[in-house]
């Protein structure tokens, strides 16, 4: 009887979790790996968040127009999120999402804004990558002991 429960509720969840194209990014799966202490990148509190455009060593790897790291508005939580900065519509790895005084992925180029990133959502909210439902590229972000590690 276990293993039949258990099946079945294997069963729906690959159901599930494999149907939503929209949940994928257009932005190329490129390795990323970065490992930055939190204190000296100034990414302690909720809302805090840093940019990089280059590698910061050897080591590290940045995907496609490099990585943007969010400390979300949960931090008591501990949450952290890792996006790839290339703005999905452009599909260029020199054109990159900022953060705008309204604290909202913005691409200058194309308009699109992303705004529930400090939630963990690389959903668009306006612009052509709403109306293409073009997701940022988000990378696996974690706190290990002072440090934020995000790879793929």
């Amino acid at each position: 009887m276990k293993n039949s429960i258990l099946l079945f509720v294997c069963f729906f969840m690959i159901l599930f979790s494999s149907c939503d194209k929209s949940l994928d990014s257009e932005i190329p799966s490129l390795p990323v790996y970065l490992s930055v202490r939190i204190d000296h990148n100034n990414l302690t509190t909720a809302g805090s968040y840093k940019s990089f455009t280059t590698r910061p060593d050897a080591s590290s790897y940045i995907g496609f127009g490099g990585v943007l790291i969010i400390r979300g508005y949960e931090a008591e939580n501990n949450s952290v999120y890792a996006y790839d900065l290339a703005c999905p519509y452009e599909k260029n790895n020199t054109i990159r999402v900022t953060i705008n005084s309204d604290n909202v992925a913005e691409c200058k180029k194309c308009g699109s804004l992303f705004n529930g990133i400090f939630w963990g959502s690389p959903a668009p909210s306006s612009g052509p990558a709403f109306d293409e439902k073009l997701f940022l590229r988000r990378y696996n972000a974690f706190i290990k002991d002072f440090d934020i590690i995000v790879a793929n």
